[in-house]
């Protein structure tokens, strides 16, 4: 089987939350640096701290994910995630209503994507490898953890992978 790449493209929320974050944080950066006649060591590093967060939030975010014959790749600048898919149960794909009772536990929550622990009531807690939460994906992996990911086509995502490779 050859590989099969999906994109992974930012919703609209998520690209707002970049954006402002982004311009706030140069907001911020230019009113630090223009209010003060001498700059103290403190603010110096309060501006690097500002300008690396969004750095490290965009080599966080997934670029693509791909499925190979194994596994699930998770392309991110930094470092990429591999799922084996014979760890895998169940996959489903998730309405963006299905995740509106959900909170962040610890991670980024749209700022270049959804990267992180979060929770939820009804789907319990999940690692978030997203970027547009209209194309949702719910991996279940055979130790009782969820991966949810946003390829840009969730249906074909889930058909390249036929249930016989999964041990429901």
């Amino acid at each position: 089987m050859p590989n099969l790449l999906f994109s992974a493209t930012l919703d609209k929320t998520a690209k707002v939350v970049s954006i402002c974050t982004c311009l706030l944080i140069v907001g911020i950066i230019v009113y630090l640096l223009l209010s003060l006649d001498e700059i103290p060591i403190y603010i110096l590093l309060l501006n690097i701290g500002l300008v690396l967060l969004p750095f490290i939030c965009y080599g966080l975010k997934p670029s693509r994910y791909e499925i190979t014959e194994n596994t699930i790749v998770i392309h991110r600048l930094f470092k990429n995630i591999i799922i084996e898919k014979s760890t895998i149960t169940n996959m489903e794909q998730l309405s963006k209503s299905e995740l509106k009772n959900v909170w962040r536990m610890m991670g980024i929550g749209g700022v270049f994507g959804y990267i992180g622990k979060f929770s939820a009531t009804k789907l319990g807690q999940m690692t978030w490898y997203a970027t547009n939460l209209n194309n949702a994906v719910l991996i279940h992996i055979s130790d009782k953890q969820k991966i949810l990911i946003t390829p840009q086509n969730p249906e074909a995502f889930i058909e390249a992978i036929p249930l016989s490779e999964q041990s429901n």
